[in-house]
């Protein structure tokens, strides 16, 4: 298939509309599972906080503490950096 067809294919507005129409619906049905599951879902940004957000949601309760919660992880791998060294 030329590339100009596929692009021409994926452009299609109909199918950019079904695609994310099943996302959304992917989405839903995985929101819908952790919450089943006695799983919180978080929104974040994806800023490469997710983990720091996580932990402070479980931690303390709110995710609006992750900056606390990295500089404490932070500081505890700089005080006892052998102890974390891969060698």
């Amino acid at each position: 298939m030329k590339p100009k067809i596929v692009v021409e294919r994926l452009l299609n507005p109909k199918r950019l509309e079904r695609i994310q129409l099943r996302e959304q619906e992917a989405h839903i049905s995985f929101i819908c599972g952790m919450l089943h599951r006695g799983y919180t879902p978080i929104n974040n940004i994806g800023d490469g906080n997710c983990v720091f957000i996580s932990l402070a949601q479980i931690v303390v309760g709110d995710t609006a503490k992750f900056q606390f919660m990295r500089q404490m992880i932070v500081r505890r791998l700089r005080n006892f950096q052998t102890k974390y060294d891969d060698g």
